[in-house]
């Protein structure tokens, strides 16, 4: 909506060194931007993401999304996208994240979306949540946890990876429409997301793109 406007999702880095010395290893960037005050001035470059990832040009095809962390920031602005092409503002909000309230039907044909999200637990470190719980309600997307340290409150699920073959999620997704051509992404790049990109190509749904 504003241009000079960006909203930044990190992870400050503060862990005890991998030499056992007792030292703490902190992480120069994640630790800068934690300490900075509101309206400092930063220098940053704004890149492109990679020509495969980003939403697919027709609102019609379904998305899967899958990440863990802070991974969720980009999947957060791909929400918002589809709520713009599922929903009109009837007023102009301070910023995305309250675009809920001031939303109208546009009458679009928008497909569905499945974000599989994990994290350590609900009470520690579930980014946005709110945010698409509301999201949720509108029918923008529809959110699978998976909780490492609490899979009691993920079905029982701990990774992400797990979510996906679960009973329940394959019978939802897997058997459904959805899978005929969804569009399926993953985010961060790690050893963890490698094996998630694995059970999307493994799955019956070998239609997806991804």
């Amino acid at each position: 909506d504003d241009p000079h406007r960006v909203s930044l999702t990190i992870s400050v880095l503060d862990a005890p060194h991998l030499s056992g010395s007792g030292k703490r290893y902190m992480g120069t960037a994640t630790t800068f931007l934690s300490q900075l005050t509101p309206g400092a001035m930063i220098h940053a470059a704004v890149r492109p993401s990679s020509e495969g990832f980003h939403p697919p040009a027709d609102p019609s095809i379904p998305i899967i999304m899958g990440c863990a962390g802070t991974g969720i920031a980009p999947f957060r602005s791909f929400v918002q996208e589809r709520a713009l092409q599922k929903y009109v503002p009837t007023s102009r909000p301070r910023d995305l994240a309250d675009l809920v309230p001031v939303m109208k039907d546009a009458g679009r044909e928008v497909g569905p979306a499945l974000l599989f999200y994990g994290c350590h637990s609900p009470d520690t470190d579930l980014l946005y949540d709110a945010e698409m719980e509301e999201w949720q309600k509108k029918g923008v997307v529809q959110v699978k946890h998976a909780f490492s340290r609490a899979p009691d409150k993920s079905e029982g699920c701990k990774y992400v990876q797990y979510v996906l073959t679960s009973r329940f999620v394959h019978r939802m997704t897997l058997k459904g429409s959805i899978a005929e051509s969804a569009y399926g992404m993953t985010a961060p790049r790690s050893r963890r997301c490698s094996e998630l990109t694995r059970k999307f190509t493994s799955a019956e749904a070998r239609g997806w793109q991804r």
